[in-house]
C-alpha cells in the first residue's frame, strides 16, 4: 500500500499538494492541524435546532430499508456501519439494499411514482430537485430527529426549499488534479504552482509532457493529460468565469463567450498533442479508475474530485502521485468551491419514520459512522463532526482531509446550484464537446448549441 504524505517541492512549491509515495511502510501524514471555514449555525439563529436533552432514538424501534450505490470498497465500509448503529440501538434493524449506479436513477423513480421508496437512500444533486418536487421526501426539519445544528446554509443549500430541508449532505468534494511526478521529472518540467497556475499555463505543461516523447514500462506514449471536457471541468469553468452555470432561482449564470473558451481549450489541448485524440478520450470517459491513463502510467495530469483520489492511487502501485488545486482561468485566487458528493434522504413513505430518522442522523452525525466511512463520501460537511473527526483520522482519509481543510479555509464563493433539468447535463455538454474534438463543428458553434440546450433543459 502507498504512504501519504505532504510535501513541499523545493521553489516550486504544491500550494496545497499531497503527495503519495512509493515506498513501503506505514501511514506518515505531514500536515499541520487546520481549523474549517464553514462555521456552524448558532443555536438561536438555527431555525432547524433539534433539542437533545437525551437520546431521542434510545426507545425508538422498527425497520429500516436502506440504499447506496457504490464498489466493494464502500460496501464493506457501510455493512460495519450499519453494525454499530444496530449495536447501539438493538430496536432498530437496518436492511441493506446496496445497488449498483447503473439503473439506480431509473429504479428511484419507478418507486417514487409507486409510492414504495426506501425509507433512507442516497441521492446526486442531479437527481434531489426532481425527489424534492414530486414531494416525496420527508421534511427533515423541525420535529425530525435529524440534527442539522452542524450544517450551514451553504452545505444544506441543494436541499432546502422554503424553509424545508429534504436531504442532508453525506460529505463534500472538490476537483482536484492527480499529478504524476514521476513523469514531471522524466519529462524536465518543473511541478507548477497550483496556488497561481491559470489554464494557459495548463495547457503549455501538458503540451511539453507529450512532446517529451515519454512512454510506459509497456511502451504506450505518455500524454500530459488524459482527458478534458466532463461536466466536472465544466461547472468549475463556469463558476470561476460566471459565479456559476446556474443561479439559485435556476437560470442560466454561464455566458456563451465562456462556453466557447472551454470548447476552445478542449480543442486546443488535442491540438497541441497534451491530450489524446478524440477517439481514445471518447472510450476513457467510460472507463474505471483501473483503466485510467494516470492507473497506466500514461499521463502526468489526470481531474478526479477529492472524495475519488483513493479509489485511482489503489490502482497506481510505485507511482508518486500528488495532488493539485485546478488551474483559474486567470491568475487570482477565485472560483474554487466545495461541493456534497451525494446526499442522504428519507422518504415520506418510510414504514418507521421516527427510526429512518434516527439512522440518518446516526449517518451524518455520529463520529463513529465517520470514523468507519473516512473520506468514502467526501469529508463531513458538519463543522462540528468534521473537527472531531479529522484529528483521528488515518493514512489516505487523514491526508484527503487536511487537503479539503485547507480548500475550505481558503473557499470564498458561494455554493454552485443545479435546477431540476430536462436533459442530463453531462450527456449534453460531451455531445458538443465530442462534436469540437472530433472536428465536426467549431468551438463557436458548439458552444452556441450548447448554450441553447442547456437553457431550454431547465424545468
Amino acid at each position: 500500500m502507498a504512504k501519504w504524505m505532504r510535501s513541499l517541492l523545493g521553489a516550486a512549491a504544491i500550494g496545497a499538494a499531497l503527495l503519495v509515495s512509493a515506498c513501503g511502510g506505514g501511514y506518515r501524514a505531514m500536515l499541520p492541524g487546520s481549523s474549517s471555514s464553514m462555521a456552524s449555525i448558532s443555536d438561536d439563529d438555527d431555525p432547524f435546532r433539534v433539542d437533545r436533552i437525551a437520546d431521542p432514538c434510545a426507545d425508538v424501534s422498527g425497520e429500516v430499508d436502506f440504499r447506496w450505490w457504490g464498489g466493494h470498497i464502500r460496501g464493506a465500509l457501510q455493512e460495519e456501519t450499519i453494525a454499530v448503529f444496530e449495536a447501539r440501538y438493538p430496536n432498530i434493524s437496518v436492511r441493506a439494499q446496496p445497488a449498483p449506479l447503473d439503473g439506480y436513477w431509473d429504479k428511484l423513480q419507478i418507486e417514487a411514482t409507486a409510492g414504495n421508496l426506501p425509507d433512507v437512500f442516497v441521492v446526486n444533486e442531479a437527481w434531489l430537485a426532481a425527489l424534492i418536487s414530486g414531494g416525496v421526501l420527508a421534511d427533515l426539519a423541525g420535529g425530525s430527529a435529524v440534527d442539522l445544528t452542524g450544517f450551514d446554509d451553504d452545505a444544506l443549500f441543494s436541499a432546502v426549499r422554503g424553509g424545508s430541508v429534504y436531504a442532508v449532505p453525506a460529505g463534500g468534494k472538490a476537483p482536484v488534479v492527480l499529478v504524476n511526478l514521476d513523469i514531471l521529472a522524466e519529462a524536465g518540467v518543473v511541478v507548477p504552482d497550483d496556488t497561481a497556475w491559470t489554464w494557459a499555463d495548463f495547457l503549455e505543461v501538458s503540451a511539453l509532457v507529450s512532446a517529451a516523447g515519454l512512454a510506459n514500462g509497456h511502451g504506450e506514449r505518455v500524454y500530459g493529460l488524459s482527458t478534458f471536457g466532463a461536466v466536472a471541468e465544466a461547472r468549475f469553468w463556469a463558476h470561476q468565469s460566471d459565479g456559476g452555470m446556474f443561479d439559485p432561482s435556476g437560470e442560466l449564470r454561464w455566458s456563451e463567450s465562456s462556453v466557447r473558451e472551454f470548447l476552445g481549450l478542449a480543442r486546443d489541448l488535442v491540438d497541441s498533442a497534451a491530450t489524446p485524440v478524440a477517439n481514445l478520450q471518447q472510450e476513457l470517459a467510460t472507463v474505471g479508475p483501473a483503466e485510467s491513463l494516470m492507473a497506466q502510467g500514461r499521463s502526468a495530469f489526470q481531474f478526479a474530485w477529492s472524495n475519488q483520489v483513493i479509489g485511482v492511487t489503489e490502482f497506481t502501485d510505485g507511482i508518486n502521485i500528488g495532488v493539485l488545486r485546478l488551474p483559474n482561468i486567470s491568475n487570482s485566487d477565485g472560483g474554487y468551491w466545495v461541493t456534497p458528493t451525494m446526499f442522504f434522504a428519507q422518504s415520506n413513505s418510510a414504514s418507521s419514520p421516527a427510526a429512518a430518522a434516527c439512522f440518518l442522523d446516526f449517518l451524518v452525525n455520529s463520529p463513529d459512522a465517520a470514523l468507519v466511512m473516512g473520506v468514502d463520501r467526501g469529508v463531513p460537511l458538519n463543522s462540528e463532526l468534521r473537527a472531531i473527526v479529522v484529528p483521528e483520522l488515518e493514512g489516505d482519509s487523514a491526508v484527503v482531509a487536511h487537503f479539503m481543510d485547507e480548500i475550505l479555509n481558503s473557499n470564498n464563493s458561494q455554493p454552485d446550484y443545479l435546477p431540476e433539468l430536462n436533459d442530463d447535463l453531462g450527456r449534453m455538454i460531451a455531445v458538443q464537446v465530442e462534436s469540437v474534438l472530433f472536428g465536426l463543428t467549431t468551438p463557436g458553434a458548439a458552444a452556441a448549441s450548447l448554450h441553447s440546450n442547456l437553457r431550454d433543459s431547465i424545468s
